[in-house]
């Protein structure tokens, strides 16, 4: 298991116009930390939230792309509706919002999970569990949510 930070190189850019409609408090003021992972009632308790959204309705905007919490609404929105069930845990500075592009070519939403044993990925769209992120299957990271309003792009090293 490894730190996504061991592959990649990253360059400072704007965050998307979508993340200045999301609600303050599901962003974090923080650099991300490493959460311990390590106890199993926790990991379970993840997973059954992770499950749980996954289980929600897809519904994917009508119009133009807007991000908030909703576990009915689309990838992005359901990332951020798991954030919002973690606002008052130290889980929240280990989750960060990351864009990727799938093999069909289209980008989609996950979180990034930091822990001491490596990074996860969770997508509560495709998955119910957190998973290594070298195991993910994307065709590449696009960008991540850093700190407050900083996003960075993925760089190959």
């Amino acid at each position: 298991m490894s730190h996504i930070d061991e592959s990649y190189s990253f360059g400072r850019i704007a965050a998307p116009t979508q993340w200045h409609s999301v609600s303050n408090e599901l962003i974090s003021q923080q650099e991300p930390t490493q959460h311990p992972y390590d106890d199993i009632q926790e990991k379970q308790h993840l997973h059954t939230k992770i499950r749980d959204i996954r289980n929600c309705v897809y519904t994917p905007d009508a119009t133009r792309d807007i991000w908030q919490s909703n576990p009915n609404g689309d990838c992005e929105d359901k990332c951020l509706h798991l954030i919002g069930l973690y606002t008052e845990h130290d889980l929240f500075n280990s989750l960060r919002l990351a864009i990727c592009e799938l093999s069909s070519g289209t980008q989609h939403a996950v979180l990034l999970m930091y822990t001491t044993e490596g990074t996860k990925v969770i997508d509560p769209t495709r998955s119910n569990l957190a998973v290594d992120w070298e195991n993910y299957p994307i065709s590449k990271w696009i960008m991540r949510h850093r700190i407050g309003f900083l996003w960075e792009n993925f760089k190959e090293l």
